[in-house]
């Protein structure tokens, strides 16, 4: 009898985003029974916007749309947990603990009505289909052009952010930071490779999101009528500073993405490879 051939082996990425795709839908199942913690609030988004990536590399847009979506109705309770957490880290009053503890019951109420983990499952279910999730000669061919038009707007979103420095712009800026550094991830680990860009991407990520979270404070802060928003408000004119002066020290962003090896680029020196 002829032997049956084994059906070839998926890569690594795929394998990781069945994985992803696996913890979204357990990670929701359990927030959706028990109570909506922190920590699984957090994973979920994070593996949401990890796969919102991968299909922006495949070419499926409209499905990485439907998924970034589906994480931004779990934003909300995520910003609260992350001001609780600040709040806590500055001993912040019992009052001010207290009312924000009954915006976030508040949250959770909503997540709740509104069916909202249910509806991200279904979302998941929609438009993160198996097997048909995408092949390696298919990312493979669409890295040159996708790199190109990162780097097109790469450019064009510093340039705008460094002229008119505007919370708008800034906050476009981070969003397209996130998803190259995510995209970078992907395209490392398809690679078989470590890069020290990610680490990078990560930190103009955080000094940017740094003053995205702190005019969310301000804003709660005044509207809640907490005892905090002096203290607030002072943090927030410095990362606002900062963020604003950060576009003119992004020049090497553009050159080191069109160097960067897991896109495809010659800059070798910088890349450690795994195992």
């Amino acid at each position: 009898m002829p032997k049956t051939q084994s059906p070839p082996a998926h890569p690594e990425w795929y394998r990781l985003a069945l994985h992803d795709r696996a913890e979204i839908l357990r990670g929701l199942r359990s927030l959706d029974r028990g109570p909506l913690r922190e920590g699984k609030v957090h994973r979920v988004r994070t593996a949401c916007r990890r796969l919102q990536a991968l299909l922006d590399l495949l070419g499926r847009e409209r499905d990485a749309q439907a998924v970034a979506r589906a994480a931004g109705r779990l934003s909300k309770i995520r910003a609260l947990h992350v001001f609780r957490h600040y709040l806590r880290s500055r001993h912040a009053s019992r009052n001010d603990l207290a009312l924000l503890k009954d915006r976030i019951l508040r949250e959770v109420t909503r997540v709740r009505v509104d069916g909202t983990c249910t509806t991200i499952v279904q979302v998941i279910n929609n438009h993160i289909t198996l097997p048909d999730l995408g092949s390696d000669t298919l990312l493979a061919a669409r890295i040159p052009l996708l790199r190109d038009r990162q780097l097109e707007r790469l450019r064009m979103m510093i340039d705008d952010a460094e002229h008119r420095p505007r919370r708008k712009n800034l906050h476009a800026l981070r969003l397209l930071i996130k998803q190259i550094r995510y995209q970078t991830e992907w395209l490392s680990r398809r690679k078989g490779i470590h890069s020290e860009f990610v680490g990078r991407l990560k930190t103009v990520q955080d000094q940017l999101g740094r003053y995205e979270e702190l005019a969310d404070f301000k804003r709660w802060a005044k509207k809640w009528d907490l005892r905090m928003e002096r203290q607030i408000k002072k943090q927030w004119k410095r990362a606002r500073r900062c963020a604003r002066t950060l576009p003119h020290r992004l020049n090497w962003l553009p050159e080191t993405l069109s160097r960067e090896a897991a896109w495809g680029g010659g800059n070798g020196r910088r890349e450690l490879r795994l195992g």
